[in-house]
């Protein structure tokens, strides 16, 4: 059904009922209002299109799918309590939602995501739909972020990060829950966009590209690098919580190329590949070897220059005296390791500490700090030799306990 038919609003607006999926109504002229504006109630599995400048307040959506018009928004203030169905094309108001999925289609190179969307707790789904001249871009358009949202971005989309309306863009800063998909995030030259994740406590495992974006991991969540998800546009990152992952035994990939990695709060860096460079504050974490289970081998290696502040820890774990990489976890730093954070050691159930056993933690081009030391006890009769730690090639060594001269076996009885 297409009409072209003017339609006056009154006070409580109107219901718009579509009963079949394959049922379709287009509205062709803009809906009008007795009383300025009005409120509206999509119903039934089938589709409603609008025009552009209807005087409507509040949208109910209860099922089927909305298509908005590709060039003007329904109305610059409206509301969209959503209860289920799809919604294409721009919109630009606030939503009201505990569904567990929104879906929004932009179909022209001006789809702005304005008004407060902090509230909303389900999923985004950015789409694209293109059904003009213009590729599609989504734009976002307010500070409010998705902070308890997930937002999954399409193969094929791009949103475009700083906009500040048609043509005109700034710098900004906002926060979404979980990212994911395929598609592209990115922002002008000139301007900074930083992107809080996390706070949902899910993995990240965003496989799109971010360009230009500073990302900072919050939350529980890890984010296991790969090459699906490497971020090599990535103008910035900081780990604030949960754990940046490495699984690389080739050692054949520099992830986040470039990158000083910035680790603080409850951050961490685990596992065995290569990075460029971290900056450990307060509270961080940066652990070589595997990420899982309490034989961590392996190492981390950094092509530039690791810088650990007081109140950080680089842990180590040592399974033999073999200086393999599968006989204890270290790290291999090309450029300078400032360590003043606590090194903390572990011993692998396996390992039986000898006299003369010399396990090489680190070697880096220079080194500076007084880092604190958190070692274990060792059996009775050793003792640890750190005379040789603090330098490019950090050596930890195990000796006879000073003012014994032998141990053996036998004690005396009584």
């Amino acid at each position: 059904m297409i009409t072209t038919q003017p339609i006056v609003l009154g006070e409580y607006g109107a219901t718009f009922y579509t009963s079949a999926s394959q049922q379709s109504m287009e509205i062709q002229t803009a809906l009008k209002s007795s009383v300025n504006r009005s409120p509206i109630i999509k119903e039934g599995p089938g589709t409603l299109t609008l025009s552009s400048g209807n005087a409507v307040n509040t949208i109910t959506m209860k099922g089927g799918t909305l298509n908005l018009s590709q060039n003007g928004s329904v109305s610059g203030s409206d509301t969209i309590i959503f209860v289920s169905g799809t919604v294409n094309d721009p919109y630009t108001g606030s939503i009201i939602s505990n569904s567990t999925n929104y879906n929004v289609y932009a179909a022209g190179v001006r789809n702005f995501m304005r008004g407060d969307w902090s509230k909303f707790t389900g999923t985004l789904n950015i789409r694209a739909s293109k059904r003009g001249s213009y590729d599609p871009v989504y734009s976002v358009n307010r500070n409010y972020g998705l902070p308890y949202a997930t937002v999954d971005v399409g193969s094929g989309v791009s949103v475009d990060a700083d906009a500040n309306g048609a043509r005109s863009y700034t710098s900004r800063s906002y926060e979404v829950g979980n990212l994911t998909g395929l598609g592209s995030l990115y922002r002008h030259n000139g301007n900074k966009v930083t992107l809080t994740v996390g706070r949902t406590n899910q993995d990240f495992d965003f496989q799109g590209v971010l360009d230009g974006i500073s990302l900072v991991k919050v939350g529980s969540g890890n984010w296991l690098l790969s090459s699906k998800n490497n971020q090599e546009k990535l103008a910035a990152l900081t780990i604030k919580g949960g754990e940046l992952r490495l699984q690389d035994t080739q050692y054949s990939t520099v992830y986040l190329s470039g990158l000083n990695i910035n680790v603080t709060d409850s951050g961490a860096i685990k596992g065995r590949g290569c990075l460029t460079a971290a900056t450990l504050q307060k509270g961080a974490l940066l652990a070589p070897g595997y990420y899982l289970g309490n034989r961590p081998t392996g190492k981390l290696v950094f092509s530039s220059s690791v810088n650990a502040a007081k109140g950080s820890t680089v842990s180590f774990c040592i399974v033999n005296n073999k200086n393999s990489v599968y006989s204890r976890s270290f790290l291999e730093i090309g450029g300078n390791f400032v360590n003043n954070a606590t090194v903390k050691v572990n011993l692998s159930d396996n390992y039986t500490p000898e006299a003369g056993d010399s396990i090489v933690l680190w070697t880096c081009s220079k080194f500076a700090g007084t880092p604190a030391l958190e070692l274990p006890e060792l059996p009775q009769g050793l003792e640890w030799d750190t005379s040789s730690l603090l330098a490019p090639t950090g050596v930890l060594k195990i000796k006879v306990a000073a003012g014994i001269s032998a141990i053996n076996s036998e004690t005396e009885g009584t």
